[in-house]
């Protein structure tokens, strides 16, 4: 059996490679060759992180995921997404309030 982790792993990586929009949000953001604007504070950055607007959410299977959880919903969520291109630290800030608490 394979593991959840290694198919949304696979899947991330078609999205990141084929997704027309992953590509039209990294062209908007663009300024010119290296240089990208964020969205979220307006700042310039050499590198920049393309974030969807409506959270994925956790795959079927995993710890985090709720009742009524499906691949589909997953696939749909990760190919047909909004998407916003952030600063490693605007992207690190919004990851950090979307993840849910882990207890210690």
């Amino acid at each position: 059996m394979i593991p959840h982790a290694r198919i949304r792993n696979e899947l991330r990586r078609l999205w990141w490679r084929y997704s027309p929009e992953r590509k039209d949000a990294k062209k908007r953001a663009r300024l010119r060759r290296g240089i990208y604007l964020c969205d979220a504070c307006g700042g310039l950055t050499g590198k920049i992180e393309l974030d969807h607007l409506v959270p994925i959410g956790p795959t079927p299977g995993s710890k985090h995921a709720k009742s009524g959880t499906t691949w589909d919903t997953f696939i749909d969520r990760l190919f047909n997404g909004e998407l916003q291109a952030l600063c490693t630290t605007c992207h690190a800030k919004r990851t950090k309030e979307q993840v849910p608490c882990r207890a210690i």
